[in-house]
């Protein structure tokens, strides 16, 4: 599970193996959740509500470099 960005204690990952649409999964303090980049819901979530609106804010923050991570790592997989 490649971690594309650590900031606050929140850490945003994804599978390598994981299925479109593109989206990270965040953990936090033992807690996750996983937001999807193209429309930014939320689902699977097992955090705090404040912790869980810090990880959408942070998501919005590094939207970009979380969705450009993702379609590096799935581009290079794919072998293209």
């Amino acid at each position: 599970m490649p971690t594309v960005l650590r900031i606050g204690g929140f850490a945003f990952s994804f599978y390598s193996a994981d299925h479109d649409p593109p989206h990270v999964h965040v953990r936090y303090g033992g807690t996750l959740c996983r937001i999807d980049l193209s429309t930014l819901l939320m689902k699977n979530i097992s955090m705090k509500t404040s912790d869980a609106a810090r990880a959408l804010r942070l998501t919005v923050e590094h939207h970009e470099e979380l969705l450009a991570a993702w379609s590096a790592h799935f581009l290079k997989a794919s072998g293209q």
